[in-house]
């Protein structure tokens, strides 16, 4: 906009925004020697201070921001004083009308409305998560009441494949103790027909050594746990606060327990066992419930032992179960590593490449060297040293990139060993950062993140078992570079994804802490965060066991702490506090 006025013509100008690069041309009234004049001038709301422009009559202001602004300007004489008495000129530029008094309202008027909808989502989505968690518990309640009709029908099916007698009995007497909490400890007396006494054959938490010698007839046993004793379900006997039994003088040297379950197994109207349960606390004496569950399968019991023969298929069956079981936890922990070694090893081809090419490099400035020494060129050979220096320490660089990327498999290749170590706690953090990093980078090519790192190098080793901490580590940097990538797919490439990393050396203790600029978690689900197979991923991207395992291992096992602190929309960082004098 172009405007040529004098300034006694107009004390105010209002231009758009748009217009905002002014030009003012301005004289003293010395007519008598006007290039001996000296101006000054101030813009008062952009600059407070006076500007000296010489015998410069012209000012050219831009990029005023909008707003009000007062433009003073004052000449000196031949004298070099100063008039002061300057008429101020005021300029006021108009902001966009999205800057404006009504947009700020409209503005405050969406917040609000967002606010408020806000409001109604979450209360919605609290309301729908309290139905699911009370269908939730229902079905644990159901699933837990088949689970033990499962494992009774299990336990019946294991009886009535029994072959052999020691494991029958041990599984009768582990299943039974499992499902009936009452139960400490168990024996097994059995009828020998050889000499019709009845002998303990199996224990469950006595050793059986020290029952072995011990025997009864079938007379002093009744005597002992039936004909004095409430029968609350057939064939089933509980003495709750014994006083002295009969046969008390042959168990004097065992523990005399506070509440008894006998189940007495018959076989052609002959009792040919007696299975005791005993409990030693006068706080879970047995009850009719208990006696209802060992009835269930109390039939089979009997029929079992005629079959004493087949239960040893049925542990070589479970040997099998428990070595298959042992393989597949070995295959998921050389599938998850073989995972990061196969995009790992994608990665350390790079710096290898550039190990190859500087190598290849150097080998050529050798040879140039060896001709330009033969013919005394002594800076072209200067020259080529300082390249094959060069050459060297890039050599050098890549060498070691491809080094921590190793120590960081070989580290989780060791797997768990359960034993602690003296670890530097700087370097295992790194190590990592770089795994997960790259492991990353392999899985998806499009993948970046910047990485800050702030490491307390007063830190000491510290005892801990550093396969179980990589793991945590490994777990909080997957899960913060996750969120951070989630956000910029959300916000585009304005955004720059951000992790921090930092340890520090307090007293008594090692923080690590591993900070994401990713969404945030949001306060509804905060509380469950630690809970396992809780996910906000979606199905299919996690299993909800990370953060619980993750806690177990710092809390449980370390005695360390692990806890978060986040902003919606912000950031999340986890804290993790290792004692230094765990052992």
């Amino acid at each position: 906009m172009v405007e040529e006025k004098g300034i006694s013509e107009k004390e105010k100008l209002i231009l758009s925004y748009q217009n905002n690069i002014l030009n003012f041309e301005f004289s003293a009234l010395n007519y008598y020697s006007t290039g001996k004049s000296n101006y000054a001038y101030k813009l008062e709301g952009y600059n407070n201070n006076w500007i000296i422009l010489g015998n410069k009559r012209d000012v050219t202001l831009t990029n005023l921001k909008p707003g009000e602004y007062t433009l003073i300007v004052k000449s000196s004489g031949n004298d070099g004083t100063w008039n002061e008495n300057s008429k101020p000129f005021i300029i006021i530029i108009t902001p966009p009308w999205w800057r404006t008094n009504w947009a700020y309202a409209f503005y405050g008027f969406l917040i609000l409305l967002g606010i408020f909808a806000t409001d109604r989502i979450m209360r919605r989505k609290v309301i729908r998560k309290e139905r699911d968690k009370a269908k939730l518990r229902e079905a644990e309640l159901l699933k837990q009441q088949a689970d033990e009709l499962e494992t009774v029908d299990r336990l019946v099916r294991i009886i009535n494949n029994a072959e052999d007698l020691d494991n029958l009995f041990n599984s009768l007497l582990k299943q039974t103790m499992n499902f009936i909490p009452q139960a400490e400890m168990a024996a097994v007396f059995l009828l020998d027909k050889k000499d019709n006494l009845f002998k303990v054959a199996f224990t469950a938490g006595y050793k059986l050594n020290e029952l072995d010698k011990i025997s009864f007839t079938a007379e002093e046993l009744a005597k002992r746990y039936t004909l004095n004793s409430d029968e609350v379900e057939k064939g089933i006997y509980i003495i709750n606060s014994p006083g002295r039994l009969f046969g008390d003088e042959k168990l004097s040297e065992i523990r005399k327990p506070k509440s008894m379950l006998i189940m007495a197994v018959e076989r052609d109207s002959t009792t040919e066992a007696y299975v005791v349960f005993d409990s030693f606390s006068d706080e879970k004496p047995f009850d009719r419930s208990a006696a209802r569950l060992l009835n269930r399968f109390r039939e089979h019991a009997i029929s079992a032992i005629s079959k004493a023969q087949s239960i040893k298929i049925l542990r070589d069956k479970n040997d099998e179960i428990v070595r298959t079981q042992e393989q597949l936890v070995t295959q998921q922990k050389l599938a998850s590593l073989g995972a990061l070694t196969a995009g790992i090893a994608h990665e350390i081809k790079n710096p290898l490449n550039f190990v190859n090419n500087f190598s290849e490099v150097s080998r050529e400035l050798l040879d140039e060297m060896k001709i330009e020494l033969q013919n005394n060129n002594t800076e072209d050979v200067i020259e080529l040293l300082e390249n094959l220096k060069q050459n060297l320490e890039k050599i050098n660089q890549h060498g070691k990139r491809a080094d921590s990327i190793v120590k960081g498999m070989l580290l989780h290749s060791r797997g768990n060993s359960g034993e602690k170590a003296l670890v530097d706690v700087n370097e295992l953090v790194d190590q990592d950062i770089n795994l997960a990093y790259h492991g990353l980078r392999a899985q998806d090519k499009d993948f970046n993140i910047t990485i800050e790192k702030d490491y307390d190098r007063s830190i000491e080793k510290i005892n801990f078992v550093p396969q179980d901490i990589s793991r945590v580590i490994l777990n909080l940097v997957n899960n913060a570079c996750y969120a951070a990538n989630q956000k910029k797919r959300k916000s585009g490439n304005d955004f720059s994804p951000i992790l921090k990393v930092s340890t520090k050396n307090l007293q008594g203790k090692v923080e690590i802490r591993i900070r994401d600029n990713g969404c945030g978690i949001p306060q509804s689900t905060r509380k469950n965060i630690f809970n396992p197979f809780f996910t906000t991923k979606p199905a299919g991207e996690g299993t909800g066991l990370g953060l619980s395992i993750s806690y177990d291992i710092i809390v449980k096992q370390h005695k360390g702490e692990l806890r978060f602190e986040s902003e919606e929309g912000k950031f999340t960082e986890f804290i993790i506090i290792l004692p230094k004098n765990e052992n």
